[in-house]
């Protein structure tokens, strides 16, 4: 069996991408087809008509098949996105909440993400990537059909755009689900669908650095999307995976829990912070159980990581402009008492791994910022800014730390 795990690490949902236009010949495209861009062209007929037989849905017909380089991806879809006020602020939320360092890089980290393409989805046509893709390895097949299921899904299924980067994640990992467990199902003809989608099991994040943490956050869709799909599909077969594009997962949490998505579990709606801030708003998110998961495993050990993120049941991030900066605030809501203290007491032990200096109960000082934790019933509320804002002494909502706040002024 051919596992299509370590080519997906390669992959990423590219129809979010702004500023191509679909169908336009490349210039790398050869004028005559040769014996590479024949073998692709073989590969997508038989693609086609195993994704007919398999998913019961055709490829529209005009697929173009265009030809690229490394290059051309990194400058027509790498740059334009790597790089401005949303990059900006991802890189931000990142480094607040302690994700990464304070060298890391958002724009060299997309180039990157963005030079490992293998092949891609855009506009209805499909794209290979001449140094990585072999039409002759064990792997073309799938990624072929893969890519040709998101043309596919454009044609039947509309997808509608949303806010939240929690809510992205779990529609991207239906997409990318079904496509992936269409070729698994496609490479496998004959076997037993049923039997086949028992075998798919989810991929745990590994984090080892800034890098990975990020690499991982955008590899969600590949790592649980599948497993998702074929526990849709041994609930009730294409119809159910069907209806999935009607009734969207809404959190990664029903994605990687996919009982919580058939029960209808949705994540509770988290009011905003009391932290009587007044800084001006950049923007507000809901982060959700994978990035915490992610989160954790940048500093903790996997065991304690996996069971801190569990019990996740809402959150609300605003990202706030400061005079020479950002800062954050994060209110995680928790199903009970007990996950809220158990997270509380993770993120705590995140700060003082990542090199805080407590300076009072739940108060880090840690690279040039102040990290505030704060425990209350089911929710836990973080706040990480460059200083500790006046009114936290006036306003007694943080009792405990208007100790810390007199003690840093000292």
């Amino acid at each position: 069996m051919v596992d299509v795990g370590s080519m997906r690490l390669r992959l990423l949902l590219l129809a979010v991408l702004a500023g191509v236009a679909a169908g336009v010949v490349l210039s790398t495209v050869l004028q005559e087809p040769s014996e590479y861009e024949r073998r692709v062209l073989e590969l997508v007929d038989e693609a086609r008509e195993a994704i007919r037989s398999v998913r019961g849905l055709s490829v529209p017909s005009g697929v173009d098949v265009h030809v690229v380089t490394r290059e051309w991806v990194v400058e027509t879809w790498g740059k334009p996105s790597a790089s401005g006020e949303e990059a900006e602020a991802e890189e931000a939320v990142y480094k607040l909440l302690l994700l990464v360092g304070e060298d890391f890089n958002i724009t060299e980290l997309k180039l990157k993400w963005t030079g490992m393409f293998v092949a891609a989805s855009l506009g209805g046509d499909l794209y290979v990537v001449r140094e990585y893709f072999d039409p002759g390895s064990s792997e073309a097949f799938e990624v072929v059909v893969h890519e040709l299921m998101h043309v596919v899904q454009g044609e039947f299924f509309k997808v509608p755009e949303v806010e939240s980067y929690d809510e992205r994640c779990a529609i991207s990992a239906l997409v990318e689900g079904d496509a992936g467990f269409t070729a698994r199902l496609c490479a496998r003809r004959g076997e037993p669908a049923e039997a086949v989608a028992v075998e798919v099991k989810a991929s745990w994040p590994e984090v080892e650095g800034d890098e990975d943490a990020v690499i991982e956050l955008y590899m969600f869709p590949y790592r649980f999307g599948e497993a998702f799909v074929a526990e849709l599909y041994k609930a009730g077969g294409w119809t159910l995976v069907n209806e999935a594009y009607r009734r969207l997962p809404v959190s990664a949490e029903q994605v990687m829990h996919p009982g919580k998505y058939l029960s209808g579990e949705e994540p509770a709606v988290v009011s905003e912070s009391t932290w009587s801030l007044g800084w001006p708003v950049v923007k507000r998110d809901r982060m959700g159980e994978y990035f915490i998961l992610v989160l954790l495993l940048r500093w903790l050990p996997e065991e304690e990581a996996r069971a801190a993120a569990e019990g996740w049941g809402g959150d609300l991030l605003v990202l706030y402009s400061v005079s020479g900066g950002y800062a954050v605030s994060w209110d995680v809501e928790w199903d009970t008492p007990a996950d809220a203290v158990e997270f509380y007491a993770a993120f705590n032990d995140v700060c003082s791994r990542a090199g805080g200096r407590l300076i009072d109960v739940g108060v880090w000082a840690i690279r040039g910022r102040y990290v505030a934790v704060r425990l209350c019933g089911t929710r836990v509320s973080i706040l990480a800014a460059p200083e500790l804002p006046a009114q936290w002494r006036r306003s007694g909502l943080l009792p405990g730390y208007i100790g810390a706040a007199l003690h840093i002024e000292a």
